[in-house]
């Protein structure tokens, strides 16, 4: 900088001539834009991004009949800390005539159009009637061992899965039963997934 000032000074004191004379519209007009850039570059808005951890709960009300509940499909930051969406669903159920050996009991459970909540629904894509009339197949375990992983879950939720035809049962919630569901009063179960999904990306 200091070297431009002593050039600018030294051009001012010399006898300016027609061909050197400064073209001061041109200079102006640079000086002008440079000046806008500047600003443009300082004004531009800067947004947080990264993962959302995303992951699925709920509870229901349960007899031998009958499933009642709803189900929150839910987006916080990566440390839990900030909610960033809640889609929430009212569920309800039927008993599922399905073999599965080690389940206390199974329901074929539907979804309807739901609500949302938090600032970064629309980001992250998650609508209210995302899981309209989606229809799950849910089983309840006391405890299940999963071979792939070599791990006992339990109790658990499990989730059935079509199998070419068939339907075979994976661990997919963590579960906690209260009451009988098949006493006067019928029972309650409450459920977390398991597994968390990290592939949803959101900008505050």
């Amino acid at each position: 900088m200091r070297c431009l000032a002593l050039l600018l000074l030294a051009v001012a004191c010399a006898p300016a001539t027609e061909a050197d004379a400064p073209d001061t519209d041109a200079d102006a007009d640079s000086d002008a834009d440079a000046d806008a850039d500047a600003d443009t570059d300082t004004d531009v808005e800067v947004f947080d991004t990264g993962l959302a951890l995303v992951y699925t709960e709920g509870s229901a009300g349960l007899t031998l009949t009958t499933w009642e509940g709803s189900e929150d499909y839910v987006a916080t930051s990566l440390d839990g800390a900030v909610e960033l969406c809640r889609v929430t669903n009212t569920t309800l159920g039927v008993p599922a005539d399905l073999p599965c050996p080690t389940c206390t009991y199974a329901f074929e459970v539907t979804l309807s159009a739901g609500t949302t909540t938090g600032d970064a629904c629309g980001t992250l894509g998650f609508l209210a009637d995302m899981f309209d009339e989606d229809r799950w197949f849910y089983a309840y375990a006391p405890s299940y061992f999963y071979a792939a992983a070599d791990y006992t879950y339990g109790p658990v939720l499990l989730l059935g899965v079509d199998e070419g035809g068939t339907i075979g049962w994976a661990p997919w919630a963590l579960a906690e039963v209260h009451g009988d569901p098949g006493g006067d009063e019928g029972g309650d179960i409450d459920y977390e997934m398991i597994f968390a999904d990290l592939a949803y990306t959101y900008a505050r």
